[in-house]
């Protein structure tokens, strides 16, 4: 299973250059350009993380982290901002961005933060797996069976989904 990222960029040669590097590295690359691309996308496929480019979506980055955080296993989001971006910078930190980069940047950088990002992310679904068969042991243990065989069958269902 390769590394699935959704990189949001308005069209630009800059989010053209990230693409590239990212796919270099044998990861999936989907592209968004603006929030109904995102919404679409997200119905139909489950991201490890999110890479925003703020120069190119400055106005909508923050609508953008909000649809994000909406999904229950969400991706961990990465914001390219340009210097005089702080305070977008600042306002995403709000809603819990896993980080922020000053664009230009090196992309060993920035694959080096998209790795650690997706690091975080494995361990928030490894934590999700856990609790959720724990939680199916303890409903067999009382009796439910159909209970637990549901939050099962729901854990199998998630996967194949990640998987496809």
């Amino acid at each position: 299973m390769s590394l699935r990222i959704l990189l949001i960029d308005a069209e630009t040669p800059l989010g053209e250059h990230i693409a590239l590097h990212l796919r270099e590295q044998g990861w999936r690359v989907d592209q968004a350009s603006n929030q109904l691309d995102v919404i679409d996308r997200l119905e139909r496929e489950a991201y490890d993380v999110a890479v925003i480019s703020g120069p190119s979506l400055h106005n909508q980055c923050v609508e953008i982290v909000k649809i994000l955080k909406q999904i229950p296993l969400h991706p961990e989001i990465i914001l390219l901002i340009e210097a005089e971006q702080l305070s977008l910078a600042i306002a995403t930190q709000q809603y819990g961005i896993f980080d922020d980069i000053l664009v230009p940047c090196e992309m060993e950088r920035l694959i080096k933060l998209v790795k650690h990002a997706t690091r975080k992310h494995k361990r928030k679904l490894l934590k999700k797996w856990c609790q959720d068969q724990f939680a199916a042991a303890g409903m067999a243990e009382l009796g439910d069976q159909e209970s637990a065989r549901d939050i099962l069958k729901h854990n199998a269902t998630r996967k194949e989904n990640k998987n496809e």
